[in-house]
């Protein structure tokens, strides 16, 4: 899975000098890097971070990505 991809070979790289991991992987949740501007808390990689931790953990923590992909696609539809 691309979590999995991204956590564990680190690749790609200009994403993982980034993000955060908190120190529980058993949930794969992510924290929000600190900023000092207001304009940052909406740009598109914070989204992406608390898009991700919203996602229910059973999701998150999906062994495939055709796995993650159709909790993804029943998750988003209701």
């Amino acid at each position: 899975m691309e979590s999995q991809f991204l956590m564990n070979l680190k690749q790609p790289s200009y994403l993982y000098e980034k993000i955060i991991f908190t120190r529980y992987a058993r949930n794969r949740t992510l924290q929000t890097p600190t900023h000092l501007r207001a304009q940052y808390s909406y740009s598109f990689f914070v989204y992406g971070i608390q898009i991700w931790n919203s996602i229910k953990a059973d999701i998150r923590m999906a062994n495939s990505f055709g796995e993650f992909k159709m909790k993804c696609l029943a998750y988003f539809s209701n």
